[in-house]
């Protein structure tokens, strides 16, 4: 072996030879140790916020941006709320990321990066998002239990017999008023149940005016034209049947709900409940525009 030859090859190895860091940190670094280098030991190399942010930064100054980092801060509301188990807190926080991904996308689209799967800017952030959804999940099902046992606990004190009965629809009524399983009812949302009761009374009033214009105001022939077999009381069907016989073609199962009897029928009692509500349309009217009565 020509040992003079293997010198002079020495010379030209790309492995043997320093060579300076194309990212600019200065550094001559011989070159079998360059891809390392550039990868995970040059300060200038630039990496992508581990919280998700979308930021591309120097590795150097990661640590600084770390402590400003927008996701981070919402992280760190998010750990909070789960443990102080604030479903309030954390809803918001789990708002904010999911609002957060329009600029993650951006931010990522200005440095040729593509957001991972489901829209977000690492892998470290998405198995974070992960963890947080589970909590919420778990703090809503422990919220929302405790809340509605709260609600029968409190029904069984007022000693609401009507309301003790049907216990598992006064639950299904919280959940609907509670849509998004804070486990309270805020005032806006109460403020549904009271658009219902309105949404109702008109479907009363306009069944009446019909029924009123309809037969000269005469509400006893109106009854006996609903109760043709004069038995006394109608159904469920028989009703239908007849307001539709009658050219009236609104929904009925309000205003038959309105005015049934336990049983299920429409008696001359109920006729009168109704008859009693048309006379005192006035003031329904004035209750149902009014938008200061909702809770008074």
């Amino acid at each position: 072996m020509d040992l003079a030859a293997v010198d002079d090859s020495d010379k030209h190895c790309i492995f043997l030879v320093a060579e300076v860091c194309p990212l600019g940190c200065g550094k001559r670094i011989m070159g079998k140790k360059m891809e390392v280098h550039c990868k995970s030991e040059c300060l200038k190399r630039r990496e992508v916020c581990p919280h998700g942010c979308g930021e591309s930064v120097f590795a150097r100054e990661m640590p600084d941006h770390l402590k400003i980092c927008p996701m981070g801060k919402i992280f760190q509301r998010a750990d909070s709320a789960v443990a102080l188990l604030s479903l309030g807190e954390l809803n918001d926080a789990v708002k904010d990321i999911y609002g957060a991904r329009g600029e993650i996308r951006q931010r990522l689209a200005a440095w040729g990066h593509v957001p991972i799967k489901g829209g977000w800017g690492s892998e470290e952030s998405a198995d974070k998002i992960k963890r947080i959804l589970r909590s919420q999940i778990e703090i809503q099902t422990k919220v929302r239990a405790k809340s509605e046992d709260q609600l029968l606990q409190i029904l069984a004190k007022l000693k609401w017999k009507k309301l003790c009965k049907h216990d598992k629809t006064c639950v299904e009524v919280f959940r609907f008023l509670d849509p998004d399983e804070s486990g309270q009812v805020s005032s806006s949302e109460w403020g549904v149940l009271h658009q219902l009761w309105k949404e109702l009374e008109l479907s009363i009033l306009e069944f009446l005016q019909y029924i009123d214009r309809t037969f000269a105001s005469n509400f006893l022939m109106a009854w006996e034209e609903l109760d043709d077999d004069r038995s006394g009381e109608i159904d469920f069907e028989e009703f239908t049947d007849a307001i539709h016989f009658i050219g009236y073609f609104g929904e009925g199962t309000p205003i038959f709900n309105y005015a049934c009897d336990k049983k299920g029928y429409i008696t001359e009692t109920g006729w009168k409940k109704l008859m009693d509500f048309w006379k005192d349309r006035a003031n329904v009217r004035n209750m149902i525009f009014d938008t200061q009565s909702a809770f008074h």
